[in-house]
């Protein structure tokens, strides 16, 4: 998630876990929270941010991303 984040990517941290009992697949929650020392980031760019980490976790450890 963070090398897909880049560098606007201030802090991430994991608030949820669950997995039924007898599933080996696992979810994940995470928080990110995204900020630029000199404006204020739009809503566009950070979704744009969000996409790029969920590709990237996709594309590394095979996540599925739900919304």
């Amino acid at each position: 998630l963070k090398e897909g984040a880049g560098l606007l990517l201030e802090s991430i941290e994991l608030f949820d876990r669950f997995q039924k009992p007898g599933e080996k697949n696992v979810s994940l929650a995470f928080t990110l929270t995204f900020r630029a020392p000199d404006r204020t980031l739009t809503s566009d760019e950070v979704s744009a941010l969000r996409e790029k980490a969920g590709l990237m976790a996709a594309k590394r450890c095979g996540a599925t991303i739900r919304s």
